[in-house]
């Protein structure tokens, strides 16, 4: 697509919250506090604090003693990806070496065997 015909669907709130999230995942056993986040992301505190409230309000992320860190609940997304190419995988491609091999064996057996 030429770069005319491209239209602009970002914005810079959803921008924002993606920065954040990786920025959490980098380390995500180290919590960050909100200076640390408007530091590395070049953010203003109120952009910042309200960026982290919605994380929070959607589950995303929790705060404890020392900052705020993904929470354990972002894994569900990821566990679901996990078994949704196992999935496929399973579907579309052959059996691993190991399966293979043992079912050829088996051929070998059976061929000789009649």
């Amino acid at each position: 697509m030429e770069e005319k015909e491209k239209r602009q669907y970002t914005n810079e709130n959803q921008q924002t919250l993606i920065r954040v999230v990786r920025y959490l995942s980098q380390d995500i056993l180290q919590p960050k506090t909100l200076k640390e986040l408007t530091e590395a992301l070049n953010l203003s505190r109120d952009v910042a604090f309200r960026t982290i409230w919605n994380l929070q309000d959607a589950g995303w992320v929790e705060e404890g003693a020392y900052g705020y860190r993904l929470s354990p609940a972002i894994t569900t997304i990821a566990d679901r990806l996990r078994q949704a190419v196992a999935d496929t995988l399973k579907k579309y491609l052959p059996p691993d070496k190991d399966t293979l091999g043992q079912a050829e064996k088996e051929g070998v057996k059976d061929a000789a065997q009649n």
